[in-house]
């Protein structure tokens, strides 16, 4: 886990089994893995930015030192008791399951006109005088193609007609 921090560090993807640290918060970040010396907390938090990332490397290694002996669960939640926004990285099984993403209601389950129910993504927020909520999921394609050609459009049924058995609807 250690390179994928240095990775996402250095604004490189990440991949599994790994967790998102923020890059600034290194006085908390020092906090959390013990780092004194050469680079002490106190250090850091006078240092400038750019002697920060001169010096990033010495921090990297503590980190990658510290994340390797943990799973990603832990990491975060050492991370978050104290205070770093850190979130381990999830794939979609995972994210489906996820405690907040659910208690946040995340995920709605609509109608489908061909499958029946799918699940799509609610709203990001929530309005207190208004209901701003998905109440089926998109179309399917040409579902409403008669509807758009005849009523908004102004086709008549003859020219609908004309257009399919040409295949232009295919």
């Amino acid at each position: 886990m250690g390179s994928r921090l240095r990775q996402r560090a250095r604004g490189q993807p990440i991949g599994r089994d790994a967790v998102d640290l923020p890059v600034r918060p290194e006085r908390a970040a020092c906090k959390l893995c013990g780092v004194r010396q050469p680079v002490g907390c106190d250090d850091l938090a006078t240092l400038s930015v750019g002697d920060r990332l001169e010096r990033r490397a010495e921090l990297e290694a503590a980190l990658a030192a510290w994340t390797s002996k943990l799973d990603e669960a832990e990491v975060e939640r050492q991370c978050q008791d104290a205070g770093v926004a850190a979130h381990r990285v999830q794939n979609s099984p995972e994210l489906a399951v996820d405690p907040q993403i659910t208690h946040r209601r995340h995920w709605v389950e609509v109608p489908h006109s061909t499958h029946g129910s799918t699940i799509i993504e609610a709203p990001r927020f929530t309005m207190s005088r208004s209901r701003v909520w998905p109440e089926v999921a998109a179309p399917a394609l040409g579902e409403h193609l008669y509807e758009v050609l005849t009523e908004h459009l102004g086709y008549d049924a003859d020219r609908v007609a004309e257009l399919a058995a040409a295949e232009a609807f295919d």
